[in-house]
C-alpha cells in the first residue's frame, strides 16, 4: 500500500478523558501507575511511548470509553465521505491504497499486528474512473485472479476483461472481505465448492465496502484526518469478534453446501 501520513491526537484524548472523569493529570498518572511527567509529556507533544499509551488507553477501555468508535460516528456526521485504513498491505486488486468504510473492519485487519494503528481519511471521487463490484461472480473471479488462486485461467476472455477494467480504473469499490472470505474463495478456485454456495454464503455477511485507490490522481484525493491508537484490550476484543464471525461463516458455508448442490464449479464457469 502507498503510505499516506496521518498523526495521533493523544493529547486531545487525554484532555477529553480528564474532563469527562473530572480528574487532573496527577490523578490520572496515579490511576494508571505512571509518572505525572509521562502524562504531561503526552499532553504537550503527542509523541508515542507505547508502554505509557497502552496503560492509558487500556484504562480508558476498561472504563467503557470507546473513543475510537465515537470518533467514527462524529466524523461521519461532520464529513460526507470518510474511510479507514489499518495501513496493511493487501492484494485484492493489485497495487493501491486499501481502505474500508467502517472503523471495526479496519481494526480487524490489523488486530494481530504489534504496534498497529488505524487511520481515517476524507476523500472525493469526483472526476475519477470507478469500477464497482457487487457480491457476484465477477467480484469472486477478480479477487481469485489477483490473489493468484486461478493463474491457469489468466488467458480466459472473462478474466482478461475483468483485469482490463480493474487496471483502467482509478478507484475500485467492492464488498469488504477478511481471511475467512478469502479462504472460501480459495476453496472455490480449488474446485471444492460451487459458485452458488460461495455467493449465497458471502451475501449473508456485510462487512462494509472496500475502496482501492489505485492511481496517483485518486490517491491525491485522499486527505488524512487522524491516526487512532489501538490498545491491547481493544485488539483482543476485535480478535474475539473475528473468531465468532469465522464460526458463523463456517456454519453458513456448511448450510449453503447442503442447499446448493448443483451450482457451477470454477472449471465450468471458466471452461
Amino acid at each position: 500500500m502507498k503510505r499516506i501520513g496521518c498523526d495521533y491526537t493523544i493529547s486531545k484524548d487525554i484532555s477529553f478523558f480528564m474532563e469527562a472523569e473530572n480528574i487532573n493529570s496527577s490523578d490520572l498518572a496515579k490511576k494508571i501507575k505512571v509518572s505525572r511527567r509521562a502524562i504531561d509529556e503526552l499532553l504537550n507533544s503527542d509523541v508515542i511511548k507505547d508502554e505509557v499509551c497502552d496503560k492509558l488507553y487500556s484504562f480508558f477501555y476498561k472504563k467503557k470509553y470507546r473513543i475510537n468508535l465515537i470518533k467514527e460516528e462524529l466524523l461521519k456526521e461532520r464529513y460526507e465521505n470518510v474511510l479507514f485504513s489499518g495501513l496493511k498491505d493487501k492484494h485484492d486488486f493489485g497495487d493501491g491504497s486499501y481502505l474500508v468504510d467502517n472503523y471495526n473492519q479496519a481494526l480487524s485487519s490489523v488486530n494481530t499486528i504489534d504496534n498497529s494503528s488505524v487511520c481515517s481519511f476524507k476523500y472525493s471521487l469526483n472526476g475519477l474512473r470507478i469500477k464497482e463490484f457487487k457480491c457476484n461472480l465477477e467480484w469472486v473471479l477478480s479477487i481469485c485472479f489477483y490473489r493468484g488462486y486461478i493463474d491457469e485461467y489468466k488467458n480466459h476472455e472473462l478474466i482478461k476483461r475483468l483485469v482490463k477494467e480493474v487496471e483502467e480504473a482509478d478507484v475500485i469499490i467492492a464488498p469488504a472481505n477478511n481471511n475467512r472470505i478469502l479462504h472460501i474463495m480459495n476453496r472455490f478456485a480449488d474446485g471444492e465448492i460451487n459458485i452458488d454456495t460461495v455467493l449465497n454464503c458471502l451475501s449473508a455477511f456485510n462487512l462494509g465496502r472496500e475502496y482501492v485507490f489505485k492511481s496517483d490522481r485518486a490517491i491525491a484525493k485522499l486527505e488524512s484526518i487522524e491516526r487512532y491508537y489501538l490498545c491491547i484490550l481493544e485488539k483482543e476484543d476485535s480478535k474475539l469478534k473475528n473468531s465468532e464471525l469465522s464460526f458463523q461463516m463456517d456454519t453458513q458455508l456448511k448450510l449453503m453446501q447442503r442447499e446448493y448442490r448443483t451450482g457451477m464449479y470454477v472449471e465450468e464457469v471458466l471452461k
